[in-house]
């Protein structure tokens, strides 16, 4: 299917619902003030979802469940209240150049096998974490922008919470910009953690990151 230039707006579940195997483009729609997630992908759903204003719902602006793999391309998903994107239980994604932004909860949250890849995003302003791997979260988080989050610009946390995350910059936040913590583990090479309030790298409660090449400073 083709979904171009709607608007679904007030919904008491999700706007949107893309499941097993539904492999629809969403274009230039404009998904908001709903009562659950903005748009939900599940049980190995696919669809390309692509510059659309996802905004002001209560749960997640999109949620990612249940070996699900979408595309999000040059979306902005901002002011929901619950994550922008959260991506559980063995979903994946592509999620690239995407305006992620001034969320409740954190911007991004990988938790329970969710595995996506996060290339070329901007994700600030968030209410708390930019990013939040947890609980055996994986994933690759390469060459995004993470700035001015109200907590770490990413925070990996749990055992078995593994990203490898590499040339992203994480700005002017007002905690740290990585925070490692409660057994997680994650590869950090290549990036450029900058102007944080507080450390740059915070390690801590039997956090055991490899932290490889990366500029720390200011």
């Amino acid at each position: 299917g083709f979904l171009e230039e709607n608007e679904i707006y007030g919904n008491a579940d999700a706007g949107v619902l893309i499941e097993t195997g539904g492999n629809p483009v969403l274009r230039k729609n404009s998904v908001h003030t709903g009562r659950g997630n903005g748009i939900w992908v599940k049980t190995q759903g696919l669809g390309r979802i692509e510059e659309c204003e996802i905004y002001s719902n209560q749960k997640a602006g999109v949620l990612i469940t249940t070996a699900a793999n979408p595309t999000l391309l040059k979306n902005r998903i901002h002011d929901g209240k619950g994550e922008g994107v959260l991506v559980t239980e063995d979903g994946q994604g592509m999620l690239t150049e995407n305006q992620i932004y001034s969320n409740e909860d954190h911007g991004v949250t990988i938790a329970k096998c969710g595995a996506p890849v996060l290339l070329k995003n901007k994700i600030f302003s968030g209410k708390q974490c930019g990013i939040n791997v947890q609980l055996n979260g994986l994933g690759r988080i390469e060459d995004n922008d993470i700035y001015e989050n109200t907590k770490a610009g990413l925070e990996i946390r749990d055992p078995n919470s593994n990203p490898k995350v590499s040339k992203n910059r994480l700005y002017g936040g007002r905690d740290c910009g990585v925070h490692v913590t409660l057994d997680a583990r994650g590869m950090l090479t290549d990036n450029d953690i900058y102007k944080n309030v507080e450390a740059g790298v915070k390690i801590e409660l039997s956090g055991n990151p490899t932290v490889r090449r990366n500029k720390i400073h200011d």
